[in-house]
């Protein structure tokens, strides 16, 4: 197969090129003709592309299921984005916000949602969480996403508004402290928040 160029599937010209290729090659052709063959493996395409994507989609919600609960592997950021893609986050919020996820493991479903930029499912996973900890991890990510110049009625600085009193003192200090580091300036609560 080195020896053929590659081939775009959902492109008739291209697959017909590529068929007609092997046959000239071999000297064998598809007893039902190039473009019979041709016309099967372009229809046959997109039916192939939808099955995958859809076992693609169920291994990730039964990956997070399982992952969530402590024990398991890590929280793979890829599954999440996945299940986002598909408009599939309400199962893994639902579970990420049940008793059976472990603090560790909704930490890594809200920081990955944070990366996704859905700062609000992370606050409801955050919302749910004991692990004062792990809420401040979590606000470090958004911290470190807070676009230069943002606002207060940004989504990151509402989603930390929202945080705040899920922190204790030590944990705002840490959540300032980064701040500090990354050059963001407090608004809102954080702006009247006692270091000390």
């Amino acid at each position: 197969m080195r020896a053929f160029q590659s081939v775009n599937l959902a492109d008739a010209t291209s697959v017909a090129r590529f068929l007609r290729s092997v046959s000239n090659k071999t000297g064998v052709e598809p007893p039902e003709g190039i473009r019979s063959l041709t016309n099967e493996i372009v229809s046959e395409v997109p039916r192939i592309r939808t099955r995958q994507a859809q076992g693609d989609l169920e291994r990730a919600a039964a990956r997070i299921r399982t992952n969530l609960r402590g024990g398991n592997d890590n929280i793979n950021a890829r599954d999440v984005q996945t299940l986002m893609l598909h408009d599939r986050m309400e199962e893994p919020l639902s579970m990420a916000t049940s008793a059976d996820a472990a603090p560790v493991k909704q930490r890594q479903t809200a920081v990955a949602l944070v990366d996704l930029g859905r700062l609000g499912d992370a606050a409801r996973i955050a919302q749910v969480m004991q692990n004062r900890a792990e809420i401040r991890t979590i606000c470090s990510r958004i911290v470190e996403r807070i676009p230069h110049g943002a606002s207060e009625t940004s989504s990151e600085w509402q989603a930390l508004d929202r945080f705040y009193d899920r922190l204790g003192q030590p944990q705002r200090r840490d959540v300032l402290e980064i701040m500090d580091r990354c050059g963001v300036a407090p608004l809102g609560r954080w702006a009247t928040a006692n270091p000390a």
